[in-house]
């Protein structure tokens, strides 16, 4: 389990995800670099049995009243500066980011890398 919580916006953790090969693609020139640069550099360095992992995909959720929040985040301080009527969750800069991890990590073997 990987949670965060920005204001009244709770991220969820969902699964890991791959590079996507649009990043090698030249939009002023619509050409695609023909070793599909950067996939292949990535590939040395977060290759996993997974795949080539880069990211996460979040679910996010909007909290909706005070209990709610309390009832999900018992252990964290109920946002005062938030209204908890709307359906959209506002994040502002400077706003305190929370985060719960139970140990699940992922490794990546630097010797694996190289087969």
């Amino acid at each position: 389990m990987q949670e965060a919580r920005i204001a009244n916006t709770f991220f969820r953790l969902v699964g890991f995800c791959s590079r996507c090969k649009a990043v090698g693609n030249n939009y002023e020139t619509n050409d695609r670099n023909p070793e599909f640069e950067p996939n292949p550099t990535l590939t040395k360095y977060r290759k996993h049995d997974l795949g080539t992992l880069f990211g996460t995909y979040h679910q996010v959720e909007v909290i909706g009243t005070q209990e709610q929040f309390q009832r999900l985040l018992p252990e964290f301080e109920v946002p005062k500066n938030r209204k908890f009527d709307s359906i959209y969750g506002i994040i502002r800069a400077g706003d305190e980011l929370k985060v719960r991890v139970d140990e699940q990590r992922i490794e990546f073997d630097p010797l694996q890398q190289s087969k």
